[in-house]
């Protein structure tokens, strides 16, 4: 979906949401329903208001707690997106999707091995959510340098879900290149590049240039690598 056409989607969400709240005002679902709108279309502080109001009406509503959760850890307060993710657990212990967000803001925190722990709580708690919390524990495998469970988490993802493809080839093409497989680099950044990610502006993400990267993992790369990763010249 376009971006424009997402933006679209949500403000006729949130004016629905809007109407449904004008009927009922007591209606939580409404209002934690218009704030994941409002968190989607990056108004963060609108998104946490509703989630707010949604808690007083219903203060064991751990949907709510997991949606401004999400919000917090948009704008960058983890703690507060941990704190609440902890409260959706205590209401729903069986919440993947809680275990995992958690995970994302502890691994934010560079909280490496809690996060894991999320991840894997959440893998094991909801086989239709493991694929996200395979890829996302296979990042934080990868921040960690443990690079064999990275490359085991992100083909997990692959067989498991093409939502996940693009970003877990790109990763995996990344750990390939520190481990100096050329052929596995090409296969799998020609796969991430053709399934429509831009693989140069992700890796211009991690480092400011190809010499960058050689610098600082002190590799030469081979000429066809180079071509991927540099922009085209004007």
């Amino acid at each position: 979906m376009k971006a424009q056409t997402k933006v679209e989607h949500y403000d006729k969400a949130i004016e629905h949401y809007g109407k449904a709240i004008e009927l009922k005002p007591d209606f939580a679902e409404a209002y934690t329903s218009r704030g994941v709108a409002y968190e989607r279309k990056g108004e963060c502080n609108r998104a946490i208001d509703d989630h707010n109001r949604a808690i007083e009406l219903n203060p064991r509503y751990a949907e709510a707690y997991f949606n401004r959760g999400n919000a917090y850890d948009k704008k960058g307060e983890q703690d507060r997106a941990i704190a609440d993710f902890s409260t959706a657990i205590e209401l729903k212990p069986n919440f993947a999707g809680a275990y995992n967000h958690r995970g994302v803001a502890y691994r934010d925190k560079n909280d490496y091995d809690i996060a894991i722990v999320d991840f894997t709580k959440a893998i094991n708690l909801k086989p239709n959510f493991i694929a996200e919390a395979h890829y996302n524990r296979g990042l934080t495998y990868h921040k960690k340098c443990e690079f064999d469970k990275a490359l085991e988490d992100y083909s997990e993802t692959i067989d498991l879900n093409p939502d996940f493809v693009d970003q877990a080839y790109y990763n995996r093409g990344r750990v390939w290149l520190r481990r100096k497989e050329w052929q596995k680099v090409a296969s799998d950044l020609t796969t991430a590049r053709d399934r429509g990610m831009d693989i140069i502006v992700a890796f211009r993400n991690d480092y400011e240039s190809v010499p960058d990267f050689e610098d600082k993992n002190q590799v030469k790369l081979p000429t066809d690598i180079v071509a991927m990763l540099t922009p085209p010249q004007a």
